[in-house]
């Protein structure tokens, strides 16, 4: 039996043995509702960017190319820890740094985060990434 991939502008015929269903049937389950194409209609190889839905309801749908789902080894990148949450990196923080409240809520890695050091009371608001590496410059982080 074939398929016709009706997601792309050109026709393509994809054999039965060759499509995402049947070669990888355990990642139908998290294919979104909203992609155009169905598992059918394209191969394990696909270049093509689909919006997969994350087995913890908790995490947004995310977007990868069919390939990359297969052969990565890992899917939504808040549960491979690829990606943090706000909550992710709170706990990261007081890990490292206990000493120190966040202000702000946590973006991304690059983007800026106000803080407060509880010890000293200095407030700044550095890249979040490097927060992680450095703690408070003012005191470090050293109770007085």
């Amino acid at each position: 039996m074939e398929n016709i991939n009706k997601s792309t502008q050109m026709t393509q015929i994809i054999s039965t043995n060759q499509n995402l269903a049947y070669t990888h049937p355990h990642l139908v389950s998290e294919w979104h509702e909203s992609n155009k194409a169905q598992p059918t209609e394209v191969t394990f190889g696909s270049q093509e960017v689909i919006i997969w839905k994350c087995p913890n309801p908790n995490h947004e749908p995310y977007k990868m190319s069919v390939y990359e789902r297969v052969n990565a080894k890992f899917g939504c990148q808040i549960c491979s820890g690829r990606k943090r949450t706000h909550k992710s990196f709170s706990i990261q923080l007081k890990e490292r740094f206990p000493n120190i409240e966040l202000l702000s809520t946590y973006i991304q890695s690059d983007k800026q985060i106000d803080c407060k050091c509880i010890i000293c009371g200095r407030e700044w608001n550095p890249i979040a990434n490097n927060l992680l590496k450095t703690g408070c410059a003012k005191c470090k982080n050293k109770a007085k």
